[in-house]
Parts: structure tokens; sequence; C-alpha cells
């Protein structure tokens, strides 16, 4: 197991959880990480864009929607109320995530 996963199981484990690490979700958990990982970089070029402050709330929206989502489903158990609300929400931060780097492309 990674060493990033087996600090997530502690952290948790100290709030009295517990982590069942299925492959499935500590690859979830790693694609979450890649991807606020390779966002958050983007967010150091937003500073010199023409408009920095729709790129940067499209971003960091897309950042904390899409990852947290995700980090949210691994850590809460099944049949948990707010797996309802946090599955359907994934794909908007994904959407988030493409129109800020349509708005770096675009120059707008």
């Amino acid at each position: 197991m990674d060493d990033r996963c087996l600090i997530a199981a502690g952290v948790v484990a100290c709030c009295g959880r517990t982590v069942s690490a299925s492959q499935d979700k500590i690859s979830s958990w790693q694609a979450a990480e890649r991807m606020q990982l390779i966002h958050s970089l983007m967010l150091l070029v937003v500073p010199s864009l023409p408009r920095p402050h729709l790129t940067g709330w499209l971003a960091l929206s897309g950042i904390s929607i899409f990852s947290g989502s995700v980090y949210l489903l691994v850590l809460l158990p099944a049949g948990h109320p707010l797996r309802k609300v946090l599955g359907p929400s994934t794909p908007i931060g994904g959407l988030l995530l493409t129109a800020a780097w349509g708005s770096i492309l675009l120059g707008e």
C-alpha cells in the first residue's frame, strides 16, 4: 500500500472510523490526488492570464468538487446519504476543470 494511503488511513482511524483499503478505493484516491496535483500546478500560471479571476475560479472550484467528492466517496461508508450527492457531483468538477483549461487555451 502506498505511504500516502497509509497516512490517510491513519488520519481516518484517529477519528474513530475504519478504513477498508480495497484496490478500487486506493485507485480512486490516487486518481483524485493526481488530478489535484496537476491542476494545482495549473494555478501557478493563472495570475499571468488575461482573465485570472475566471480561470482561477473555474480551476479551484473544479479541483475542490472533483477531488473532494472522490476523497469523500472513498472515506464515507456504503449507504451514507452524502454518497448520493457526491457521485453525480464528480463529473461537474471535471467539467469545471475542462472549462478552466478551455479558458487558458482560448485566452479568455
